[in-house]
């Protein structure tokens, strides 16, 4: 059964109902997730904090950003549209300033506190200096840290934890009887074919080619500058490759059930040979039932 718990800003339980309907939209792409939840109209103080269970299982925590009340002929609802905690690090400007040798600790330490997000705890050093520019974002200093040591981004737990890396193991395997629908997708509209980086000689001389496009009539290039100072090196144009590769086939899966914990997950699909990761979930509710939409990506 699933619950919704919604919090005052002081913290207090104003609200526990069972939800009418409920959306809950994760993205490996996206900082934030979200979720939109219709219950009931009741007479509420102003919501700020929103907690979901499934049963025991708590799958969405997050702060409130619209509070909608709702009256027609078919009945009177209020709506709560909210984002993960997360949207506390992208909508808080940080003090400008210089932050050498740090690790997320540290980070943790200085930038969550105030917050009351909870984080993995770790020593790893971010090697050199991270300049706090005049408009940077708390989530800017993060992803900037995660970026360098992890080669990864933050993510917040369902559970409103902050993890410095979302570099999943674990893995879920989807048998035909385990999915309701299948849909494959292979978007050639993707592939990029071919880089040319621009070197010290000044010349777009340096070539990186897509040995997936090759004997085939896809033509798609993109140019690089990667002169001194610019700071574009020929990984840059091999990545480029790479990811357009790893975008150019998708999988939709949706399944009679919940998986929202399954972001990131590598996923095995009876059938299909690729090496796919879970990159996006759509779960819903409603008074059909539950559904999850699961869109998956090749990986590396």
């Amino acid at each position: 059964m699933l619950g919704v718990y919604i919090f005052d800003d002081k913290g207090n339980i104003i609200c526990f109902e069972k939800p009418l309907s409920l959306t809950i939209d994760m993205s490996l792409s996206v900082p934030c997730d979200s979720a939109t939840v219709v219950l009931p109209y009741k007479e509420y103080a102003d919501g700020a904090e929103i907690k979901i269970y499934n049963e025991s299982d708590l799958i969405f925590v997050g702060v409130i950003d619209e509070e909608i009340s709702i009256f027609n002929t078919t009945g009177n609802y209020k709506k709560y549209v909210a984002r993960s905690k997360m949207a506390l690090l992208l909508d808080n400007q940080a003090y400008p300033t210089e932050l050498n040798n740090v690790t997320r600790t540290y980070l943790g330490n200085k930038y969550l506190k105030d917050f009351s997000i909870d984080f993995d705890k770790g020593e790893e050093v971010y090697p050199g200096k991270i300049t706090v520019d005049n408009g940077m974002t708390v989530y800017d200093i993060f992803a900037e840290y995660c970026d360098k040591v992890f080669s990864s981004l933050p993510r917040m737990t369902p559970k409103g934890k902050l993890i410095f890396h979302s570099n999943i193991d674990s893995e879920i395997t989807l048998s035909n009887l385990s999915y309701t629908s299948l849909t494959e997708n292979k978007k050639r509209c993707e592939k990029i074919s071919k880089v040319s980086l621009m070197t010290n000689s000044r010349f777009y001389d340096y070539i990186i080619e897509n040995k997936e496009t090759k004997d085939t009539s896809i033509c798609r290039e993109r140019f690089l500058d990667a002169s001194v100072g610019k700071n574009i090196y020929p990984e840059n144009g091999e990545n480029l490759i790479e990811n357009s590769n790893l975008n150019s086939y998708e999988v939709q899966v949706t399944c009679p059930y919940n998986l929202t914990y399954c972001l990131g997950y590598k996923c095995k699909v009876e059938s299909i040979a690729e090496k796919l990761q879970v990159a996006e979930i759509e779960y819903s509710y409603n008074s059909k039932g539950e559904e999850t939409k699961l869109i998956l990506r090749r990986c590396k």
